[in-house]
C-alpha cells in the first residue's frame, strides 16, 4: 500500500492569450505528467485517507483567504 505525504502544490494563473502554442502545449504535458505521477503515488491508499488529506487541504486553503 502507499503512504501519503505532504505536498504542497502552486499554481499560476494565466490568461490563455499570453501563452504561444507551444507554451500551451508545455502546460498541459505537465499537468499531464503531475496527475499521472499521483495516480501512481496514492495507487493502494484507501480512499478515506486521500478524502482526509484533501478535506484538509481544503480547510487549509479557505483559512488563507
Amino acid at each position: 500500500a502507499g503512504t501519503l505525504h505532504d505536498v504542497r502544490v502552486c499554481a499560476a494563473v494565466v490568461p490563455p492569450g499570453e501563452l504561444s502554442e507551444a507554451e500551451k502545449e508545455e502546460v498541459l504535458r505537465k499537468g499531464r505528467a503531475f496527475v499521472e505521477r499521483a495516480r501512481a503515488h496514492n495507487k493502494g491508499v484507501p480512499e478515506r485517507d486521500i478524502a482526509k488529506v484533501v478535506d484538509a487541504a481544503v480547510k487549509r486553503a479557505r483559512s488563507l483567504r
